[in-house]
């Protein structure tokens, strides 16, 4: 087996799995809501999500379906008592 049977093997198996092909954004009340219309092998899938952004959202959708080994969050602001810019 070639390193590119081995990227081609990875990539169907990790890569190409899903491909994006609408999505609609609504609010569900405080939170913001996502149905995202994705493809898989052929067959186009809906998933539904609210989250506290689009963003968010649609990450809880996929979570929901397909499952996601790790996420995390970074954003950048100013911080209040000191004045300094940190990320969390």
């Amino acid at each position: 087996m070639s390193s590119d049977d081995i990227w081609q093997l990875f990539a169907q198996t990790y890569l190409d799995t899903l491909l994006y092909v609408a999505h609609y954004l609504f609010e569900a009340g405080a939170a913001q809501g996502v149905r995202l219309a994705v493809q898989q092998q052929g067959v186009v899938r809906w998933l539904t999500g609210q989250g506290n952004g689009p963003v968010d959202a649609a990450l809880l959708a996929v979570t929901r379906r397909y499952g996601v080994i790790k996420r995390w969050t970074q954003s950048a602001g100013i911080g209040q008592a000191s004045g300094r810019v940190f990320a969390c």
